[in-house]
């Protein structure tokens, strides 16, 4: 029996590192991986080194899709390469980080799901500090202050931004994990008392 409760309370403690980073409903992130978990690159990330980085729609409430419309920039020493959209068919009126694609066919959508993978390439030799931040487009037919998706019917839904600031993709920007100060457990209590 202890074992069980052991077993159990482990896979719940495990649980959170299974989900997707933001439970928050339709909302659109830049990530480093297709499960919309990872945005931090280590520090020291060295010049010239290439990313490749997902374009995610997490948690719709929709199931199908017929285009979206995000722009994206560095802010930092690093530039953006290309752009690749998940429906082969997407056709884009913007360009490389002003995107307002439309699909042929709507795309069916999931938990998680790709619109597009982004490359580019991290050029500080001096190991500062980059950010790849996502916002609204600013072309003249859009110019929306948040990315949307635009549904089937032709409708545009403004989706919430994985992070509050637009902030997606960490380069050399303090995403290391914070140093843990060694204690006793004397001194432990004695914050309780």
């Amino acid at each position: 029996m202890k074992k069980l409760i052991m077993t159990t309370l482990c896979l719940l403690i495990a649980l959170p590192s299974w989900a997707i980073e933001d439970p928050t409903p339709n909302t659109m992130g830049i990530y480093l991986d297709l499960q919309a978990d990872e945005r931090c690159l280590p520090f020291p990330t060295d010049a010239l080194t290439e990313l490749t980085m997902y374009l995610l729609v997490t948690n719709p409430t929709f199931g199908t899709l017929s285009g979206f419309e995000a722009a994206y920039y560095f802010d930092g020493i690093a530039e953006l390469n290309s752009v690749t959209f998940a429906h082969p068919g997407g056709v884009d009126v913007g360009g490389l980080g002003n995107n307002l694609v439309t699909f042929p066919t709507p795309m069916p959508t999931s938990q998680v799901t790709l619109l597009a993978t982004i490359t580019g390439t991290y050029l500080d030799f001096e190991y500062g500090p980059a950010v790849l931040k996502l916002v609204g487009t600013n072309l003249p037919v859009a110019d929306v202050q948040m990315p949307v998706v635009i549904m089937e019917n032709g409708e545009r839904m403004e989706m919430s931004l994985s992070f509050g600031d637009g902030a997606t993709v960490f380069i050399n920007a303090g995403c290391e994990p914070v140093a843990a100060e060694s204690q006793t457990l004397g001194s432990v209590k004695s914050l309780y008392r």
